[in-house]
């Protein structure tokens, strides 16, 4: 799965492979059979992403972002067919771990804003990727999840301030 989500270099291919495994997922979502063997595929996917989180900074990673998103999405709609409300990752440590990667990403942005040109290496498309997959990330968790923790951990870090002060009016802020 994360060969065809992180390690391949053509995009067309992890676009397709992201593709093939939203449509599965989707179509086990919708399944209205109890099966442990569906809501195990949906946890298992969900698993992998949440774990090898730390590895979307070294690869391209849209199609991982949105891939991720879709299957947080069916497996809350699977827990509303099947009625099981387990959870198959911690939310609030993901969360945690999502707004780490935003902080970092605008050190880099900030760097970049004020070093000269020859000393910080230009911020990529990829790196604008990977922070539109954070930000949609981080929303799928909060329209999914209970706000009670969502809040408390946008608050401990400071999100607002790192997504509007430090990333979009980063040049009046800083």
């Amino acid at each position: 799965m994360l060969s065809g989500l992180l390690y391949c270099k053509e995009s067309k291919i992890r676009e397709v492979f992201k593709d093939t495994l939203s449509q599965l997922a989707l179509k086990v979502a919708l399944d209205k059979s109890s099966s442990k063997s569906s809501k195990s595929l949906l946890e298992f996917m969900l698993t992998l992403l949440s774990d090898r989180f730390a590895l979307i900074s070294t690869y391209d990673s849209k199609q991982y972002f949105e891939l991720f998103c879709d299957l947080i999405d069916y497996f809350f709609i699977k827990q509303q067919v099947g009625g099981d409300k387990s959870i198959a990752f911690n939310p609030k440590d993901l969360l945690g771990l999502i707004i780490d990667q935003i902080i970092d990403y605008n050190k880099k942005a900030y760097q970049e804003l004020v070093a000269p040109d020859d000393e910080v290496r230009k911020l990529t498309d990829d790196d604008e990727q990977i922070y539109i997959g954070l930000i949609s990330l981080t929303s799928k968790i909060f329209d999914n999840f209970d706000l009670s923790f969502c809040e408390t951990v946008a608050s401990e870090k400071n999100l607002i301030k790192e997504i509007f002060a430090n990333f979009l009016f980063a040049s009046v802020f800083n």
